[in-house]
């Protein structure tokens, strides 16, 4: 079988597991470097996605394991690349303790517009705050 047919298999089956992180090169221009990049947009998703009317949302280390492939060290060293930029606050919470993440959006929007991208000030109707700014990093 061809190279070209190997791969093309390969992202089909890749495809279909349904488990796909977006990777995008210029949250690794503000955060520190590639696993911040990775942990960030995995954030924004989930803040999209979470209740918590402020964006906290909770994620185990196993969990960011699993869906990002970050070992321990790796998300640590991205925790506090991303915190020392003031793009993601933690904080412990719950019975039993567990960390509560949450993207602050105006660090992430200043630092974006600081490498030439800038969410659009009035966003449609029902846009979240994390989608109007994943809609601006994609438009790079």
């Amino acid at each position: 079988m061809a190279d070209a047919a190997v791969a093309v298999k390969i992202r089909e089956h890749l495809n279909a597991t349904k488990r796909v992180v977006a990777y995008y090169p210029a949250l690794a221009e503000i955060s520190g470097g590639a696993a911040a990049a990775l942990m960030l947009a995995q954030a924004l998703f989930l803040t999209g996605r979470t209740k918590n009317p402020d964006g906290w949302f909770y994620k185990s280390r196993e969990e960011w394991q699993r869906e990002t492939g970050l070992t321990r060290w790796e998300q640590e060293t991205a925790r506090r690349n991303l915190r020392e930029r003031k793009l993601l606050y933690g904080r412990l919470g719950g019975n039993p303790r567990r960390l509560y993440y949450c993207v602050n959006m105006g660090s992430l929007a200043a630092a974006l517009a600081s490498v030439g991208i800038a969410p659009a000030e009035k966003p449609p109707a029902g846009m979240s705050p994390a989608a109007r700014v994943t809609s601006a990093i994609t438009a790079r």
